[in-house]
C-alpha cells in the first residue's frame, strides 16, 4: 500500500481560491495500465492546517511509526553557507572523476 497527500483547489463564489489537502492511496489498475487515486480522507484547508501547527504535529507523530526519528526543518536545520560548500566539493569531485584528473596526474 502506498499512501500520499495531495492538494486539490476549490474557487468560492468571490473568485478566491482555497487549498484543501487529502490523504490518499495510490492502487495500480492492472486494466488501465496506471495508478489511480482513492481518497481516505479529507485533512482540511491546507493554509488552516499550515497556521494551527498540525501538520508539524502530524508528521512529529508519523515519526514515532517509521525508521526515520526526526524530521528536518531545512530552513533552521541547514546552514545555507556550509550546504554551498558541500555542493562545490560534489561538483569538483564529479568533474575530477568525468574528466580523469586523477589518471593524467598520475601519469
Amino acid at each position: 500500500m502506498r499512501l500520499g497527500i495531495i492538494t486539490k483547489k476549490q474557487k468560492n463564489k468571490d473568485g478566491t481560491v482555497r487549498k484543501y489537502l487529502y490523504l490518499v492511496e495510490y492502487i495500480w489498475n492492472k486494466e488501465k495500465g496506471y495508478s489511480q487515486q482513492k481518497h481516505i480522507a479529507c485533512l482540511g484547508r491546507a493554509d488552516e492546517l499550515k497556521d494551527a501547527g498540525t501538520l508539524d504535529k502530524l508528521v512529529e507523530s508519523l515519526c514515532k511509526f517509521t525508521k526515520q526519528k526526526k524530521t528536518m526543518d531545512i530552513f533552521n536545520d541547514i546552514d545555507p553557507k556550509t550546504a554551498k560548500t558541500c555542493g562545490e566539493i560534489l561538483v569538483f569531485k564529479k568533474l575530477w572523476g568525468d574528466l580523469g584528473i586523477k589518471k593524467i596526474l598520475m601519469e
